[in-house]
């Protein structure tokens, strides 16, 4: 975030759980955390550009991503192999 935290929230109470404050968030890589672990796993996933947002699948199978490389990857969450190819943003030319 702007703030340079990650921030973390329980899906069913919406309750904060915890924060890590510093992160820089330019390195195009998304971490995993695993539990209630505040330790990343990272690299785990990785764009050439910033990533700006993060979004699951209704069945929590598919991770997408969105990065300043301008494009949105799907990651499979199991396997974090990609699923096809990136889609890219539309040319303004």
């Amino acid at each position: 975030s702007c703030d340079r935290s990650i921030r973390f929230w329980d899906a069913t109470t919406g309750a904060e759980t915890g924060v890590i404050r510093g992160h820089d968030g330019k390195e195009g890589c998304i971490c995993r955390f695993e539990g209630k672990q505040l330790n990343p796993e990272c690299p785990v996933l990785r764009h050439s550009g910033e990533v700006l947002c993060l979004a699951f699948s209704p069945s929590a199978d598919v991770l997408a991503s969105g990065s300043l490389d301008a494009t949105v990857m799907f990651w499979d969450v199991k396997t974090l192999a990609v699923v096809g190819s990136p889609m890219k943003a539309a040319s303004d030319e």
